[in-house]
């Protein structure tokens, strides 16, 4: 098999630690990012064209997205021997077997053999595919073939796509991909420095600015503050005044010695 010489991506400094990203990487750099690893383990995402980025466990995707700015993926973690997924809304079980396929760097560390420990879809609440609970090493993610669809779901789908039976759809408010990056780079931009408190008026205004409105559980808007010289939190959002129901606002923060505080802030 091919392999990609491996390549530094990016960086950025939290808690005073700088954490490092590469692209396609080779055996040293996963036993590098591993030996660096708070919990010896590392994450990383498969691009669907097979090109992986890694960086260390102790850094969530969605944090690493934004501030490695990171394409997205299939979101994968090594634990001792072992890979696990989150699934995203972009991944099913074709993309998988895509990313999986066209991928060469992956093997550098990983092989065919490799057990797959777990496959959590509740993160991002997306479906469950049937296949998943089959998957018990990334050889049976590679022999999956898509099952034939049944009569009855062909004249569903043409009964959907005519507009028949659009009173049995349940509708539901979803943040589009697009605007949901288009936050977090705002976010980025304008939070990736220290400041004298919390700036929460801020981090709503640039929600405001695309149409999305932090929230209370009960959907009126939030009000409230944050405390502590460490801390985290989640907030639903509204989009155009109906509730989303895949996305949240997630708010880390964390005091300097200084007095000022390190943000992180992005929508999940």
């Amino acid at each position: 098999m091919r392999l990609i010489k491996a390549k530094w991506f990016s960086s950025f400094k939290m808690n005073e630690i700088i954490y490092d990203c590469f692209k396609n990487p080779d055996r040293d750099e996963y036993n590098e990012i591993k030996e660096k690893s708070k919990y010896n383990g590392l994450r990383g995402i498969i691009e669907r064209n097979g090109t992986v980025y890694i960086w260390s466990d102790g850094i969530l995707h969605d944090i690493a997205i934004t501030r490695f700015g990171l394409p997205e993926g299939v979101h994968f973690i090594n634990e001792t021997n072992t890979i696990s997924f989150y699934i995203t809304e972009e991944v099913n079980m074709e993309y998988l077997k895509e990313a999986f396929s066209n991928t060469s760097s992956l093997y550098n560390y990983f092989n065919k053999g490799t057990k797959v420990l777990w496959i959590n879809t509740s993160w991002y609440s997306v479906p469950e595919d049937p296949y998943y609970k089959k998957i018990k090493r990334i050889s049976d993610i590679l022999m999956y073939q898509p099952p034939e669809k049944s009569t009855e779901e062909i004249k569903e789908k043409e009964l959907v796509t005519s507009g028949k039976v659009k009173r049995l759809i349940k509708k539901s408010i979803k943040l589009n991909t697009n605007i949901r990056k288009q936050i977090n780079k705002q976010l980025q931009e304008n939070f990736n420095k220290y400041f004298p408190s919390i700036p929460l008026t801020e981090i709503f205004e640039v929600l405001k600015n695309n149409n999305v409105v932090a929230v209370q559980e009960d959907g009126t808007p939030w009000s409230g503050f944050l405390c502590g010289d460490d801390g985290n939190t989640s907030i639903e959002l509204k989009f155009n005044d109906e509730l989303i129901d895949n996305a949240m606002l997630i708010l880390q923060w964390h005091k300097m010695e200084s007095g000022r505080y390190e943000i992180n802030t992005y929508v999940s």
